[in-house]
């Protein structure tokens, strides 16, 4: 389920969350078995996938280590991000979707553990760490996805800063 913010005081019924709100919401939460987040001022991001021969665009995400394990999706290949490597500069992991494995790698079984070069900001060298099974691509049209706070996203500045989408899962009743 999606969840948002509302501030009734200034005539908002819907908007996105703060990091630090999302924080608190996470501890203090009874409903649900997990929370994530993603940066929502697209969802997605193209970024240059840096190929031997060449470069090709291709749509990234950002999100919280918990995003895969709130939408209850489980890799093809590999494992998904880890909470230690959601932290600014940890490590540099990626998380494929089966299209660019298929496209972009030939669908080859031994990609974990191969390095992924992204020029984003800079180019930065990252760690394949799994593969997403076909149908999965969420936000829409995702190919990649990162972590979260690698980039520096501080979840617990700004409350004022309403720039995430957050989901969740409900518990079992």
């Amino acid at each position: 389920m999606t969840l948002w913010e509302r501030s009734p005081r200034r005539g908002i019924e819907q908007e996105r969350v703060s990091g630090p709100n999302y924080l608190d919401w996470r501890s203090q939460n009874t409903v649900f078995s997990e929370l994530a987040a993603i940066p929502g001022w697209e969802g997605n991001e193209t970024f240059n996938l840096v190929l031997r021969d060449t470069t090709t665009k291709v749509h990234a995400s950002y999100t919280s280590a918990s995003f895969f394990s709130t939408l209850g999706t489980k890799p093809l290949l590999g494992r998904t991000l880890l909470a230690e490597e959601d932290q600014k500069e940890g490590n540099r992991s990626v998380v494929l979707g089966y299209g660019v494995w298929q496209r972009l790698f030939a669908g080859a079984s031994n990609v974990v553990g191969e390095t992924l070069t992204l020029d984003t900001y800079g180019r930065r060298d990252y760690t394949i760490v799994g593969v997403m099974p076909p149908g999965f691509g969420i936000p829409s049209q995702g190919e990649l996805w990162l972590p979260l706070g690698w980039m520096g996203v501080r979840l617990d500045e700004r409350r004022s800063a309403h720039w995430h989408n957050v989901i969740g899962r409900l518990k079992r009743a």
